[in-house]
């Protein structure tokens, strides 16, 4: 078969550089990994000969399993740039904010997985479908028991809603609003766009309202919202198989009461009836956590066949909410087990399974002068550490 130019041009180039596709920040390291050993040239916009850099012995490297040199561009202006070696050229950008497309596309993508309302074209573009998920769900411990717990996003794979994951999910958000205040403000064009409240806790709302239908009337919260078994590859206003409202999980109860104290505490001044609200369902889901202290780890019904997202330990839940509620409330019989429950856990995970990291964000960020300052400096080395780690291994 014939191999267009271009296709051609492609293969050459996927042989000779790796770059970042999105684009060099100005005030960062610029660094492009090259395939082969030789000369390097950095041209500019106008053709002119920026530097030239000796690509040096190359070197396997385990994450690509590619031989590569990795070659440091230096610092180059904002502007496009030409890099080239033996005849094959790849163009870079560098620019003052080279990833704020990417935030806004990464917060705008949890608006296509809401549940329970039609996606219209004027938000959704192509991605557009009928309202989905509208029916009323079945208490699965009680199936003649029916409640109204419409919203939340989908799974990334399948129609079901999780609270574990959408608990760290909201968690990711308003950290990233409480950390990065001026790079959260891009409106990402959804119905509440223009509200008043930037998009990013907008959407992060929409999820937090919809856990809060799934809090049981004693405290504890629902594992989890959905059918029996994984629906067929079909559009989610197809899925109409009936949902149900599973039992509760002492680790989905945990995190939903770090995810609403923490919410409580950005929402006070935007809203404060829906802070109460939402500081209000913490304490109750701590609360049934005190008198149900021995974790039973959850596992599927045996006629449910969705995701399980199986915790064998709740300790980093726990210390992710008694963090939280105690910054929220200054409580101190929330801090009462934190420095022990810290030191059984990994602290710097932010997953949906191990949540210490978000926790450890709370204590350094801002609890920091409530702690004992020996604890607190053993958790910013430890948390340093970790991050350490994680920069070595972009680096290698």
């Amino acid at each position: 078969m014939a191999v267009s130019f271009g296709e051609r041009e492609l293969h050459m180039i996927d042989n000779v550089f790796r770059i970042n596709q999105l684009g060099y920040a100005v005030s960062l390291p610029k660094y492009a990994a090259v395939l082969r050993e030789g000369t390097v040239t950095v041209s500019d916009e106008a053709g002119r000969i920026i530097r030239q850099i000796e690509t040096g012995a190359l070197f396997f490297d385990e994450c690509t399993g590619d031989n590569i040199s990795l070659l440091e561009l230096g610092d180059l202006p904002a502007g496009k740039y030409t890099l080239e070696l033996d005849g094959v050229k790849r163009s870079v950008t560098v620019s003052e904010k080279p990833y704020s497309g990417l935030v806004r596309s990464l917060t705008k993508g949890l608006y296509y997985q809401r549940c329970g309302i039609e996606l219209k074209p004027e938000y959704a573009g192509q991605w557009t479908h009928a309202a989905c998920h509208t029916a009323q769900a079945r208490l699965y411990t009680d199936p003649d028991v029916l409640m109204d717990v419409q919203g939340g996003a989908h799974e990334a794979g399948d129609y079901g809603k999780y609270i574990g994951p959408g608990a760290v999910t909201v968690g990711h958000l308003l950290y990233t609003w409480l950390l990065f205040p001026q790079a959260s403000l891009q409106d990402i064009n959804i119905p509440e766009t223009g509200n008043g409240v930037p998009d990013i806790l907008n959407e992060a709302r929409w999820e937090l309202e919809w856990m809060l239908k799934m809090q049981l009337k004693d405290g504890s919260v629902s594992h989890k919202l959905t059918t029996k078994r994984f629906a067929p590859f079909v559009m989610p206003e197809e899925d109409t198989e009936q949902e149900y409202i599973m039992p509760a999980g002492q680790c989905a109860t945990a995190a939903f009461a770090a995810c609403m104290a923490l919410a409580s505490r950005i929402w006070k001044q935007i809203d404060p009836d829906f802070s109460a609200r939402m500081l209000d369902a913490a304490v109750r889901a701590w609360n049934w956590l005190q008198m149900n202290p021995v974790l039973i780890p959850w596992k599927n019904p045996e006629d449910v066949h969705t995701g399980g997202y199986g915790d064998n330990c709740m300790t980093d839940e726990l210390f992710w909410a008694g963090c939280e509620l105690f910054a929220a409330t200054g409580d101190e019989q929330y801090a009462e087990d934190l420095e022990f429950q810290a030191r059984q856990i990994d602290i710097s995970q932010m997953g949906w399974r191990e949540v210490g990291g978000l926790g450890s964000m709370c204590c350094l960020f801002e609890l920091n002068r409530k702690l004992n300052s020996d604890f607190l400096d053993w958790l910013r080395e430890r948390f340093l550490r970790a991050a350490d780690r994680a920069i070595n291994t972009i680096s290698q």
